[in-house]
């Protein structure tokens, strides 16, 4: 910097320090054309103009922003915007202090009105915020202004810095205007911010909608902790033009204080009316995703519902206890549906989604519609087949129409835990009905374990001449089952049914393993007395399997499939040749275990031809040391010889002449010693069986068959070394 240019700069800051801001403005302009850099001075000069436009002849006197000063706002930043364009403001060098300024003023003067209660006159600051935005590329640096949010050594505080922060600073002042007021005058002085929210596509108006949607949830939380439920529910209403504007990802914070304070448990009747209303009025979609995902506390298995979930249970608790069924139109059931579809969207469909469907049915069931809950009942009962209560709403869903397998799932609901009582009473009603004779055990096992039946049915079923010498089921529950399946499997899974091959089957257990076509995973374990007394070991099979990650059952429909390409996969023949491991051996390439006593019946030699029948088999116990959390088994089986058919008995030893070749690996370091053969493959010689021998030196060998491992192939290996004369 030349001295005429420092004693420029200091003749600027003098006239600016005495008031003399327009002389010093054209000292600035003037020092520009001689190209002097003064435009750390032009930003002070213009931070004067602003402050003694802006806040009015007496600043230090607190003058209010009013309307006149806003067109001056304005007409000052379009003098900046003209001369930025001219090249005479330069916005990307040292004017962070003049906009840093400029903000801090703003936001200084919100709170000044605030705490004096001028809400009006802080909304028109707040319109003049806009204005900022018409300075395209002006603002600070993206560091210059940091927000108030955060103070020194305050943990778990977000700060927030450049234009975000100084417009979250500039909305805070907001609460504090309206704080004294009672609630009903707040949703009053708030209006003017639907204007400005609904009109602002940029930051501000998302920033200004948090803070008022915080107001609210506050106001809410209050009214809620005086149980005012009439004043809360005016509130809720009243508050609806702001609700329109509110973020998703805030109206849970809205809803839960109203969810938390009027939804009784015990009594879902209570504080009805309002549920009906506000409960649906949300939605069930577009929610943010972590208001969908069950949270689970620590220290405890039980996931809790997600948020949606519990708010989709109280409407439909709410819904099942009014007394006027009118309240369940088809908007209701509609809106039951979306929230349905949302939990399955973001894949919330664990128990709690069960007893949400479970809820949703009995509302169906009020109103003659549970017949279209048919398919979730279905898929549910694939999940959950232990759940007493989808058996019997499927059982309802089914009266009426089709009286066998109305039957057939009472039986599957009386054949899982707690079973109830009028389930139990319809079905005995139906099996004297029936008058089969493969019905009286399961009668007289249900009077048994049900005593409090209704007394005339039981007091029939006892006078019925066969009850005195029936025996009751040992196994009430299977028998049920039993009686049931058939029905069932036909009904509910008859396109389910697969081709499946059983590796094992254990009747003293009921325990049967089966693989399925394309099977990468261990085999489906199924414990079923009927289903182990039909199948054998090694063939395949045709029924309805239904399996699921917490349930495996079989339902029926057994059919026989020898020739099913599904066999092949698990028997077939092979040709190869036995590589033996002291007194058993393996078939290569395939690795086939031969046990040992097939050595020595077939008194088998290394390098024989065998042909047989190969089975493969399912290893439990070497999978299980592979076993990780939410592995997929990609090769559980092993094969094992079980039948020979054939067997050529190879000669696997000869005896040769050659010269021996040694070599230096290059990877290891070692030698390697080869014998080089006319017209034949080199064989490999190992340095134990050379010994003394040298390079070069002509040798008789004895050669025998291995099989190569690295190669997969068999191939001859010098296993004797001796002198046959000379070099």
């Amino acid at each position: 910097m030349d001295e005429d240019e420092y004693q420029v700069r200091e003749e600027i800051k003098d006239l600016r320090a005495r008031g003399k801001l327009t002389e010093a403005y054209k000292k600035a302009m003037e020092a520009i054309d001689n190209e002097y850099n003064v435009d750390w001075s032009l930003a002070w000069i213009l931070y004067g103009f602003l402050k003694k436009e802006y806040q009015g002849a007496n600043p230090d006197e607190g003058a209010a922003v009013t309307a006149v000063n806003q067109k001056k706002l304005q007409g000052f930043l379009h003098v900046i915007d003209k001369m930025k364009k001219q090249g005479l403001f330069f916005v990307d060098q040292h004017n962070d202090i003049f906009w840093t300024s400029v903000q801090r003023m703003m936001v200084s003067e919100a709170w000044e009105l605030a705490k004096a209660g001028r809400i009006s006159e802080l909304f028109e600051l707040y319109g003049a915020v806009k204005l900022l935005d018409e300075l395209e590329d002006a603002e600070p640096g993206p560091d210059s202004y940091v927000s108030k949010q955060q103070r020194p050594n305050q943990l778990n505080s977000k700060q927030l810095v450049g234009m975000d922060g100084f417009l979250y600073d500039i909305a805070r002042p907001l609460g504090t205007a309206i704080a004294k007021l009672e609630p009903f005058d707040k949703l009053k002085a708030l209006a003017p911010a639907i204007e400005i929210i609904e009109n602002s596509e940029d930051s501000f108006g998302n920033i200004l909608n948090r803070e008022v949607v915080s107001i609210l949830t506050f106001q809410m939380k209050q009214l809620a902790d005086q149980k005012d439920g009439a004043s809360l529910w005016k509130f809720w209403q009243q508050s609806a033009p702001f609700r329109k504007t509110v973020p998703v990802s805030a109206l849970r914070f809205l809803i839960q204080p109203y969810y938390d304070t009027f939804f009784d448990k015990d009594d879902p009747a209570q504080n009805a009316e309002q549920l009906l209303t506000v409960l649906p009025g949300y939605g069930f979609d577009g929610w943010p995703d972590a208001d969908y995902q069950p949270y689970q506390p620590e220290n405890s298995d039980h996931a809790f519902p997600s948020f949606v979930n519990r708010i989709l249970s109280a409407y439909l608790k709410v819904l099942a206890a009014v007394p006027a069924t009118k309240e369940i139109d088809d908007c209701a059931v509609k809106n039951v549906e979306k929230g349905i579809k949302a939990l399955k969207d973001h894949h919330d469909t664990g128990d709690n989604y069960m007893w949400v469907i479970y809820q949703y049915g009995k509302v169906l069931d009020r109103v003659g519609r549970l017949g279209e809950l048919r398919d979730q009942l279905v898929e549910l009962i694939t999940q959950h087949g232990h759940i007493t209560y989808l058996w019997s709403m499927l059982a309802k869903v089914y009266a009426g129409e089709d009286e066998e397998a109305e039957r057939a799932f009472l039986e599957m609901a009386l054949a899982c835990p707690n079973g109830m009582l009028h389930d139990a009473n319809t079905l005995v009603q139906l099996l004297v009905k029936k008058e089969a004779a493969s019905h009286q055990p399961l009668l007289k096992g249900l009077l048994a374990k049900y005593p409090k039946l209704d007394q005339g049915l039981v007091k029939y079923v006892q006078g019925m001449p066969w009850y005195d010498n029936c025996q009751a089921p040992d196994d009430l529950t299977a028998a049920l089952k039993q009686d049931a399946k058939p029905q069932v499997g036909q009904l509910l899974f008859a396109d389910q049914e697969r081709t499946f091959y059983v590796e094992w089957n254990n009747q003293e257990k009921n325990s049967t393993g089966i693989f399925f076509s394309g099977h990468d995973s261990a085999p489906t374990k199924l414990h079923d007395q009927k289903l182990a007394r039909q199948v054998e070991a090694g063939q395949c099979y045709r029924a309805i399997i239904v399996t699921s990650d917490q349930h495996n059952d079989y339902y029926d429909h057994l059919k026989p499939v020898p020739d099913a390409d599904l066999l092949k996969e698990f028997q077939f023949t092979v040709t190869e040749n036995l590589n033996l491991v002291h007194d058993f051996g393996f078939l290569e390439p395939s690795d086939t275990f031969v046990n040992p006593e097939l050595v020595k019946q077939y008194d088998l030699k290394n390098f024989d031809e065998v042909t047989g029948l190969v089975k493969k088999k399912w290893n439990s116990k070497k999978a299980e040391k592979r076993l990780l959390p939410g592995q997929r088994f990609t090769n559980p089986l092993e094969t094992e010889l079980t039948t020979i058919e054939n067997v050529k008995h190879l000669e696997n030893q000869r005896t040769v002449e050659g010269q021996l070749s040694v070599t230096t690996s290059r990877y290891t370091d070692r030698e390697m010693t080869f014998l080089r053969l006319e017209d034949e493959d080199d064989v490999f010689v190992p340095n134990d069986v050379r010994g003394e021998f040298k390079n070069g030196q002509w040798v008789t060998a004895q050669l025998e068959r291995s099989w190569n491992k690295k190669r997969q192939e068999w191939s001859w290996r010098a296993t004797l070394l001796y002198e046959t004369g000379g070099y």
